[in-house]
């Protein structure tokens, strides 16, 4: 398979070996049992120690078994006669009357996953080829075939580490925009605000995976954690947007006309704050030195994410908190806003937003 090289498989042909395979139901016939029909072909095989003998200080093992000559021919391991017990003493049975001897091949090595036998097939990939985009033609290989019946395949190794770290920043990220929703909550007094303020997420995802098309940069563990980093700074634009709107509502402002001035005013934090992560990621997007191209990812995903969401922020959120209004008024709420607005009460801002002057516009914070 293209992509894949050093293949190496821990299974061999097996070497040459007789297997006893025991009747059972003739075995019991003579009430034997298959552990008794081991027991005595290890016995006369392998042998069995029965004493010791010691001369000099030493110890040496006394071990019963049939001649050299009996053990190579398979003609007389077939006519070895097993004892049995009965009623009228003991009697001897060949083996060939209750079991077959047959030639065959024998693994070598029996590897276990699981409890269940495995062969492994270890490899590398060539490093122009991104690791889930092997797997997934691999996969697809694989699936193809028709497998006896109770074989299956798994992905160990690298490919197993990866999955798991993508579940384990999967739940992170989820974590995170549950604990940001329930902060937003908190400061905002509301549980609809949260949502217009988070809508900045799906549009940084957007950009982040447009760059990532147009670099042909694969899904990996470093495009996760710019995603994560991307959140915070994302959600930070639309509080600095929101909270002054929600100021100039409390002080009588019409929606239409507080939303322009609002985005006015945070004009310029907003930009400030995305060009200078703008600018921080390019050095290491553009990975010019020597080893920084695993972190090449995470600067694509942060500048395709930040461009998109810091344009769109100031485009989708305020048409968001416009329409979540309206739809307020035609339910018969006065508002959709925070709670101090519908109230007419002016509360403390959220961290580090700064107040918004009265009849100014000026960034506030500055």
């Amino acid at each position: 398979m293209p992509g894949f090289v050093d293949l190496r498989l821990n299974w061999q042909r097996g070497a040459p070996e007789y297997q006893v395979v025991i009747d059972r139901e003739k075995a019991g016939a003579y009430g034997l049992t298959t552990f008794q029909i081991a027991g005595a072909i290890r016995s006369l095989v392998k042998g069995e120690k029965v004493t010791e003998y010691r001369e000099r200080g030493k110890e040496y093992d006394l071990t019963v078994r049939l001649p050299e000559a009996s053990r190579r021919d398979i003609g007389q391991l077939k006519d070895l006669m097993l004892p049995v017990q009965g009623q009228g003493g003991t009697t001897m049975v060949p083996l060939s009357q209750v079991a077959q001897i047959i030639e065959t091949l024998g693994p070598t090595q029996i590897s276990r996953y699981e409890r269940r036998r495995s062969i492994e097939i270890q490899g590398d990939k060539v490093p122009e080829r991104p690791l889930g985009t092997l797997m997934q033609e691999a996969d697809a290989v694989l699936r193809s075939i028709r497998m006896p019946e109770g074989y299956s395949f798994e992905f160990r190794g690298e490919e197993k580490n990866r999955r798991e770290s993508f579940q384990g920043l999967s739940i992170s990220l989820a974590m995170g925009i549950l604990l940001i929703y329930i902060i937003l909550a908190s400061q905002f007094e509301s549980i609809i605000q949260p949502f217009i303020i988070m809508l900045a997420i799906p549009l940084e995802v957007v950009g982040a995976f447009g760059a990532m098309l147009l670099t042909r940069t694969p899904l990996s563990i470093m495009v996760f954690l710019g995603i994560l980093l991307l959140t915070g700074i994302v959600v930070s634009n639309s509080i600095l947007l929101v909270h002054v709107v929600n100021m100039l509502r409390a002080e009588g402002v019409p929606t239409r006309e507080a939303l322009i001035r609002g985005g006015r005013i945070r004009l310029r934090p907003i930009l400030m704050t995305a060009l200078a992560t703008f600018f921080a990621m390019i050095p290491m997007a553009l990975a010019l030195r020597e080893g920084s191209d695993m972190w090449r990812p995470l600067g694509i995903t942060v500048l395709g994410g930040l461009f998109s969401s810091t344009v769109l922020t100031l485009l989708v959120v305020p048409v968001a908190y416009s329409v979540v209004e309206d739809v307020a008024r035609r339910l018969g709420f006065s508002s959709a806003t925070a709670l101090h607005v519908a109230t007419g009460e002016e509360s403390d801002p959220p961290s580090g937003t700064g107040d918004a002057p009265q009849g100014h516009d000026r960034p506030a914070g500055e």
